[in-house]
């Protein structure tokens, strides 16, 4: 295994559009070899280059309280993130079953203690949590493995992570981990990139006074 070239001879499809870190990722991936294309959130119905690697980074989050949030904007989430994320899975699958090889990286809101999301980012976030265990569950027999990075973003009441505020690249590392064949026995799971958001109020912060 080259671990400077970690995706050498790879192709990445990544979506756009929202909080998560895509272009830290998209700029990581290229370090590291691979061909990636970059496409918005809502271009499922296009003709999209082959990839055996995906990750879903679009999704717009209101962080509000549910009974805050109308249905039509609840809607509009559902439609930038779940949605989203399964009509990619759907339009890349055909060429990663042929391949017969896939690496699939959804991302979603951290939802530790302490992260203030909201409700309704919750039931979104949540959602793609259990579906990527469950594309798991449908395609690992065909060497097709699908996992999730849950990732900070700060907000207004939320608490600071123990390590402090991260930036874009603590999310793309894990996200190649995730692509490279370093994790190839990693299958279903959802790793949070939080620098340790659940342990906020009950242990120092590094370097500082609680959190």
């Amino acid at each position: 295994m080259d671990y400077d070239k970690l995706l050498n001879g790879r192709s990445a499809l990544i979506t756009v559009g929202g909080q998560a870190p895509a272009l830290e990722i998209a700029e990581l991936f290229r370090e590291h070899g691979a061909d990636v294309a970059m496409v918005g959130g809502g271009d499922f119905n296009k003709k999209l280059p082959k990839a055996d690697i995906l990750v879903n980074a679009a999704g717009c989050w209101d962080v509000r309280p549910m009974s805050e949030v109308a249905p039509d904007e609840f809607n509009a989430m559902l439609a930038s993130s779940l949605y989203s994320t399964a009509r990619f899975i759907k339009a890349v699958m055909p060429g990663m079953l042929a391949l017969r090889r896939g690496n699939i990286i959804n991302l979603a809101p951290d939802l530790s203690e302490g992260s203030a999301v909201g409700s309704a980012v919750a039931a979104c976030a949540g959602a793609v949590y259990s579906f990527t265990r469950s594309v798991t569950a449908d395609y690992i027999r065909y060497n097709v493995r699908a996992n999730c990075v849950p990732f900070h973003f700060t907000i207004e009441g939320g608490k600071t992570p123990l390590l402090g505020l991260p930036d874009g690249s603590d999310t793309a590392h894990m996200a190649l981990w995730y692509a490279c064949g370093m994790s190839r026995f990693v299958v279903g799971e959802t790793v949070p990139v939080n620098g340790g958001m659940n342990y906020c109020g009950n242990i120092p912060a590094a370097g500082g006074e609680l959190k």
